[in-house]
């Protein structure tokens, strides 16, 4: 059956919203900006360059956003639910005494349709002048990031990328992996730890980025130096193959590589057939690559593991339809990257 859907008035719609129902943006952990309200606003009153102050898109404005922002409105109309476009009050001593933010895509929208007075959230910017850029940036980001439902379009990893690159070569933030991960976490705080990952790389790439790391090797010795010196006494951890007391498990160093990981697991069986004692893994990986972090060669690990402890059960439920569990796990994996791991205890997935 055929179901008509019949276009809301959006005009008739904005000149009767009760703005105390329209939801407002939640900035509280981005420093040096407050959300003031929200109002209805004529449309002559913004100034609005999208050329200038659209910086969270790579390309700006998308036309095909813009019809998709039309199909929506036309059958759903203005939702309250969702946050509006955001200007910032620059003074009645400006012709035009509010600044467009963010919410370009939907002024657009507005425009060709004749909507002149839409909601409008009013965003307060204090501090320096770089943290003021800053904060801009992060809001117009933040805006568009994946948090936002459709119709909006979600910030593309060229977007983040660009608006990265563009605050650690305005010394914004400093230029180191730590920081730069952070940024992208706090722009976007529920993107997906790959694409993080990768937007990361992007800019440690452009901006030449420090990367400090160390890489272990296959004997214990110096991560039993690196032990030694950084790790609370209080903390027991074993690295070759002997009985750490507090857990009474045999503790072991192992490389990323598919038959380190495969040998380790065959020996802990061995192990335990003889003495009923489990073994836990220390893991440590090799350099990052161009396509590669350290964070990813580590759920690279993580998931090889888990694939042949998983083979190795289904083989012997077949065998023997005994359920089995093999007496290993990985306990974490040792520091490797300065200003991004905590260099006094052991990484956890």
């Amino acid at each position: 059956m055929k179901i008509n859907y019949k276009p809301i008035d959006i005009i008739n719609q904005l000149n009767n919203i009760d703005l105390t129902t329209i939801k407002l943006p939640d900035y509280s952990d981005i420093p040096n900006v407050r959300v003031k309200g929200v109002e209805l606003i004529h449309s002559d009153l913004i100034y609005s360059d999208d050329s200038k102050n659209n910086s969270a898109r790579f390309y700006g404005t998308d036309p095909k956003n813009i019809e998709n922002l039309r199909r929506d409105f036309q059958f759903h109309g203005f939702k309250p639910t969702e946050v509006p476009g955001a200007v910032i009050y620059r003074g009645d001593n400006f012709e035009l005494p509010y600044e467009r933010l963010n919410g370009f895509t939907r002024d657009a929208m507005y425009h060709e349709k004749g909507i002149k007075e839409t909601p409008q959230v009013i965003l307060e910017f204090f501090g320096t002048e770089d943290q003021i850029k800053l904060a801009k940036r992060r809001v117009a980001c933040r805006d568009n990031s994946s948090m936002n439902s459709s119709p909006r379009k979600t910030l593309s990893e060229n977007d983040l990328v660009k608006n990265v690159i563009e605050s650690v070569k305005q010394k914004l933030i400093p230029n180191t992996q730590k920081d730069i991960e952070d940024e992208i976490k706090l722009i976007d705080p529920i993107r997906k730890p790959g694409s993080i990952n990768k937007i990361a790389h992007e800019v440690f790439n452009n901006c030449d980025t420090k990367s400090f790391f160390t890489l272990w090797g296959r004997g214990s010795n110096k991560a039993s130096v690196w032990k030694k010196h950084n790790v609370n006494t209080d903390e027991t951890f074993m690295f070759g193959g002997e009985i750490d007391p507090k857990r009474n498990q045999r503790g072991i160093l192992v490389g990323d590589n598919d038959d380190y990981i495969q040998r380790a697991i065959s020996k802990a069986i061995r192990n335990y057939n003889e003495d009923g004692i489990h073994t836990y893994i220390i893991g440590h990986v090799g350099s990052p690559t161009s396509r590669t972090t350290i964070s990813e060669k580590r759920i690279n690990f993580k998931n090889k593991f888990e694939e042949t402890c998983n083979t190795l059960k289904e083989y012997v439920k077949l065998e023997t339809k005994v359920d089995i569990k093999p007496p290993i796990y990985i306990l974490g994996f040792l520091p490797q990257q300065d200003g991004v791991d905590n260099w006094s205890e052991l990484v956890k997935l």
